[in-house]
This record gives C-alpha cells, sequence and structure tokens, in this order.
C-alpha cells in the first residue's frame, strides 16, 4: 500500500482525481493554495440521487484552493449529481458546462474576460434536461462577461443567496 506521502503526491491537481469518482466519494481540496486549470470531470464520474459526488474545498488559513487557468477552461463539471463548494476558480479561457442535477454553493467564480462564469445544459449536441442550483456564490464578472448561459431544454435553474461584483459597475447580465 502507498504511503500517505505518496497517495497526496498523486493527486497535485483535480485532474488526477477524477478518474476514480465513485457514486458517495466526497473529495476535499486544502486551500491556501492554486491548483491548475483544465480540470473536466467526465459523465463517467457521475453520482446519483442518493449518492452525490462531493468536491469540498477546504479552508486553510482563511483562504479557499483556487483553480486557475487553463487552455480551454478552469473548471467543466460534466458530470450529474455532484456538489461542487467552497472554490476559487478563475482564469480560464472559456466558460463552464454543467449537465443535469448539479450543485454549485459557497465558492467565488471570476470571470474577467468576456466568457459566461457557467453554461449549462445542451450545446447543440443534445439537452441534458437538468436541474442546476448556484447559492452563496460571490460571482465576479468584468465589463463582457456574463453570469450564467442556459441552453437546450434545461428543466430547472435556482440562483439563490449569491453576491455579484461588477469591479467596474454596471448590471450583471
Amino acid at each position: 500500500r502507498e504511503s500517505l506521502a505518496q497517495l497526496a503526491a498523486s493527486f497535485a491537481d483535480l485532474s488526477g482525481v477524477e478518474s476514480i469518482l465513485k457514486p458517495g466519494d466526497v473529495v476535499e481540496v486544502m486551500g491556501d493554495a492554486t491548483y491548475p486549470g483544465n480540470v473536466h470531470i467526465r459523465p463517467e464520474s457521475s453520482g446519483t440521487p442518493e449518492n452525490k459526488v462531493t468536491i469540498r474545498g477546504i479552508s486553510v488559513n482563511g483562504k479557499r484552493p483556487k483553480i486557475s487557468g487553463g487552455d480551454e477552461w478552469s473548471f467543466v463539471l460534466h458530470a450529474s449529481h455532484m456538489v461542487f463548494e467552497n472554490f476559487e476558480v478563475t482564469g480560464g479561457q472559456g466558460g463552464w458546462l454543467w449537465r443535469g442535477h448539479s450543485q454549485v454553493v459557497w465558492n467565488v467564480l471570476i470571470e474577467h474576460g468576456e466568457w459566461n462564469v457557467s453554461r449549462f445544459g445542451g450545446d447543440g449536441t443534445g439537452a441534458t434536461r437538468g436541474r442546476y442550483r448556484f447559492a452563496y456564490n460571490t460571482i465576479v464578472l468584468g465589463p463582457d462577461a456574463q453570469a450564467f448561459r442556459a441552453s437546450d431544454l434545461t428543466e430547472s435553474v435556482e440562483i439563490s443567496n449569491n453576491v455579484f461584483f461588477l469591479p467596474g459597475g454596471g448590471d450583471p447580465e
């Protein structure tokens, strides 16, 4: 059996964890650290209605874990029955894609470019008919960014108790 140090080193970023996720798993990511972007949680890593997969940031020294950068995206959640909470996400080139029945709670989501903080639903290849919940997030938008984009037969979206911050002023789109 691997030592705890070897095991921890083998998951220095979330991309390595994605391939072993199973329903009911809870992944705790330590804060006061920055992790590389281009994280894509695929449908094969989905939870179930009874056993969601939770990816939870654990604050260290008062700082959430940060997922930053990426050639295409910072973080893409393409799996169902997921909970993603207590992260700061910034610096990707594109918006997020969310699959059915997901929750995004207690995060700091930042988009300084011209993309969406979150895009959910289908993208022309089929509808997900999913339910999405965004709660207790701080959402920072640049002058050309949009908060959310829903596509193709999204069943429902709950957006509650979030704070929207536009450094240049104005109304969030």
